[in-house]
């Protein structure tokens, strides 16, 4: 969730422009990953975190959570990922994921290359 108003701090130059962003970030994540068969792989993850604009802004109920499973194959040059995720808590309505159409709720990301 990207903050509405633009950050208001010593040094930042926006001159005009509508910065978007914060300067107070919490993230992490929580990894599986199983290799078999050599060339592939499943891993399942959990994911949190959100941005705020000050520390002092900072609220439990902000943060997003996400889990989901992922597939992969590995080449010998980088891995081909593709992950299949669930916002568990959605910060901008502050609903959880038994609230919604579980379909709303999904998200399909296909990237080469492990995330970390």
């Amino acid at each position: 969730m990207v903050p509405k108003d633009a950050p208001k701090a010593t040094g930042l130059l926006n001159n005009g422009v509508n910065v978007k962003g914060g300067t107070f970030l919490l993230e992490g994540t929580m990894e599986y990953r199983y290799r078999f068969f050599q060339s592939f792989g499943v891993v399942g993850f959990f994911d949190f975190g959100n941005t705020w604009i000050d520390p002092k802004d900072f609220n439990f109920k902000e943060i997003a959570l996400a889990a989901g499973i992922g597939f992969r194959y590995y080449t010998q040059v980088a891995p081909f990922r593709l992950d299949f995720g669930f916002k568990l808590y959605d910060p901008t309505d502050r609903t959880f994921i038994f609230g919604k159409h579980l379909w709303d709720n999904f998200e399909f990301h296909f990237g080469i290359g492990e995330a970390f």
